[in-house]
């Protein structure tokens, strides 16, 4: 049972003073069994509070990621705005278009902060090796996703249908919401920010923050691509068995093909010696006629 808000009596009791949904972080552990309005609590002394619920973000990243700073420190996922807009930029120092926009990212970046915009970005790498990765994000104002995290890497691009680099999703801090997946393009229109945060993008076709933003879904939908990937390889394995199978097939049938044209030559030779063998010599005889002297 969660309580909304109760009336100190003195530093042992309090009072209940409303029930709700909300979660009560700034108390001590309570003993609730039975309660009701005007319940008195006792406080259990070294208790400890309760847990704060997952934001959007940890239910999207895991509450155990540490995001990168620039200057090499890190926070927590939990410490991501809890307004505003959060973009994912997927991008790698290796793609040309990449290094051509995230000059002109950092500087909206910068200007739409500046103003006092809650503004975040978190850099997914494509990058080949951790090295490059360090010089890159070094190139950036923003936070980083750790290069370690591969298997959240490749799930937040299944879950996001990214097809190509530079790519910048947009979320709604609040709600988990994806306001649009081609943040490129609006950072591009409005680069000072005039729009932000920029809900008109494309809100509408945005999942739900409980419907799949959570560790679970990407574990599935990283499953899911490997099982994909599996199955291509499969395929291609019979397929490469089959043409095997085939160019065998084809190789037996020329060599059963020359056997029994050898066995052909080998029998009209046969043949032949036989047949030579076989006729009698032709018996010349030759008489001298009667009118000529020997």
């Amino acid at each position: 049972m969660q309580i909304s808000s109760v009336t100190d009596i003195d530093a042992e009791k309090m009072v209940v003073t409303g029930l709700g949904n909300g979660a009560l972080h700034d108390t001590a552990d309570l003993v609730a069994l039975g309660m009701r309005e005007g319940h008195v609590l006792t406080v259990r002394e070294g208790a400890v509070p309760a847990a704060a619920p997952p934001t959007n973000m940890e239910r999207l990243l895991g509450n155990e990621i540490q995001l990168l700073k620039k200057d090499g420190t890190s926070i927590t996922v939990a410490g991501l705005p809890k307004e505003g807009v959060i973009g994912l930029y997927f991008s790698a120092h290796w793609c040309p278009p990449c290094r051509g926009f995230t000059p002109k990212l950092a500087e909206a970046y910068n200007k739409i902060r500046s103003d006092g915009k809650a503004l975040e970005i978190v850099f997914v790498s494509s990058d080949k090796d951790e090295g490059a990765f360090a010089a890159y994000h070094a190139e950036q104002p923003w936070l980083a996703l750790p290069f370690a995290q591969r298997g959240l890497k490749n799930a937040l691009s299944n879950m996001f249908e990214i097809k190509g680099i530079p790519s910048l999703v947009l979320l709604d801090a609040a709600t988990g919401k994806t306001i649009t997946k081609d943040g490129r393009q609006v950072i591009s229109a409005d680069p000072e920010g005039r729009n932000f945060p920029w809900k008109t993008a494309g809100a509408a076709s945005a999942p739900a923050a409980g419907a799949g933003l959570n560790v679970n879904a990407l574990a599935a939908a990283l499953q899911q691509a490997t099982q994909q990937k599996k199955t291509q390889q499969e395929v291609q394995r019979e397929q490469g068995m089959a043409q095997m199978t085939s160019r065998i097939h084809r190789c037996h049938s020329w060599r059963e093909m020359c056997r029994l044209w050898m066995q052909c030559c080998f029998s009209w030779l046969h043949l032949f010696d036989s047949s030579m063998h076989m006729r009698e010599p032709v018996q010349h005889s030759w008489s001298v006629p009667a009118n000529v002297q020997t």
